[in-house]
Formats: structure tokens, sequence, C-alpha cells
């Protein structure tokens, strides 16, 4: 888990289990299954290559530095330390290699963003109005602009003892009322 501006370093030992040496040279390469990519300009890896002996072991740095201007969320990336790649009957547009690491990223900042009451729990009697004042506060430093709107992920089916069950309410049951987009300012210090 790394923030913007944030790096980490790692190390990984690779041990030569053949009878002979062993050149490796690795290297940042696509990952074969997954959708999210880690740039590879983020890592680096040290040494950039070594002879490992037979039975020996080497040590490498990987470092991953997150710039400034990433967004959050996940990616991944394999450091693949040979080319040697498992063989497929088909053609595959991303090769999977026997001697990878996986390295999956968390880019992630702290919220702030703080919404009081982040949920209602409350009982409604049917065809009456009810309204409900939700209060959001800025923990930041810098005005954070604020577009509230419904989810259009309201409409599932909820598992009850009788059966699939429906959402009690649906979008158009739920409004809000706000500018529709507004800048909610820092804190004064």
């Amino acid at each position: 888990m790394l923030q913007p501006s944030e790096s980490k370093e790692i190390t990984v030992t690779i041990k030569n289990k053949e009878k002979k040496a062993v050149t490796v040279k690795p290297k940042t390469v696509m990952a074969p299954y997954g959708e999210y990519i880690a740039d590879p300009e983020w890592i680096t890896i040290t040494p950039a290559s070594a002879d490992i002996p037979a039975g020996g072991s080497q040590k490498f740095k990987i470092k991953a530095t997150i710039p400034a201007d990433s967004s959050i969320g996940y990616s991944n990336i394999q450091i693949a330390f040979t080319d040697e790649v498992i063989p497929v009957p088909y053609p595959s547009p991303f090769p999977n290699y026997f001697h990878a690491y996986q390295l999956s990223l968390d880019i992630w900042k702290t919220p702030v963003i703080q919404i009081l009451s982040p949920y209602i729990n409350d009982m409604v009697e049917a065809g009456k109005e009810f309204d409900y004042e939700i209060k959001i506060k800025n923990t930041g430093t810098q005005t954070v602009d604020i577009n509230p709107e419904m989810s259009n992920d309201n409409n599932r089916y909820y598992g009850g003892p009788f059966g699939p069950m429906s959402a009690a309410f649906t979008d158009d049951a739920i409004t809000i009322t706000s500018p529709l987009m507004f800048p909610l300012e820092p804190p004064k210090l």
C-alpha cells in the first residue's frame, strides 16, 4: 500500500536449483491475468543482472516509486527473472513466465471527505415523504468539488428467507436536493 509520491523497497531472494550457473536478468512484464497494469517506469530492480552459481542464491531489490499524480486503485505487474515461458497450444497476448514474481500495488490517498452519519436507518410510512439532511465535512487542506448523485447500483436482488427480494426503493423514489456542483472548503486554521 503506497500513496502518491511514496516509494517502498522489498528484497527478493532467487535460488538457483540447477546443477550449473544461471544468468538472471530481471525485467518488468505484463501479468498474463488481470486488467490493471502498473506502469513499468514505477519499478526499479537492482542488480540489473546476476550470475547465480549452481545451488547459490542472489538477492534483488525491487523498488516501487509512485508518482505524485497517480490515480488511486489496485495495479499489478510481474518481474520475470528469466525469459522462460510456459508453453501453450494457442497464441497468447501475454506470455506466462516460469520464473516470475507477482507485484501488487494498492495506491491510496487519505480520505478528505467525511460524511457524518454515512447511512440512514429509519422506518417510513407508505405514501409519505421524509427529508433527511446529510452533512459533509472537508478534513483536507484543499477545496474539493462535490457533485452528489444517486448510484446506479440500487436495483439488486437480495436473498431472503423466501427467495430473491428486490430493493424496497427504486432510484426514482429518492431525490437529492443540492447545488449541482459546489466547492467544499477546507477547515480554516
